[in-house]
């Protein structure tokens, strides 16, 4: 990929919806608001890790599955 790729190509080529990534993006200390953020080749290999590892997931899955909850309340 480019030096300078957007999430949701990103997203496209690691098959996981873009939101995912954009959380994964604020976790792991990067900006990110929406999926067309350009990720440097430094955040780009920050994010893959992070998915290729799959030690963060847990973390993830509890916080989308916050989010929605919160949305339910309202």
């Amino acid at each position: 990929m480019a030096s300078n790729t957007p999430i949701y190509s990103l997203a496209k080529e690691l098959e996981i919806d873009s939101k995912r990534i954009i959380l994964a993006c604020k976790k792991i200390g990067i900006p990110a608001k929406g999926a067309t953020k350009q990720l440097n080749q430094y955040e780009l290999e920050k994010v893959k890790n992070y998915f290729e590892t799959g030690k963060n997931v847990s973390e993830e899955i509890v916080e989308v599955n916050k989010k929605v909850s919160e949305k339910k309340k309202k």
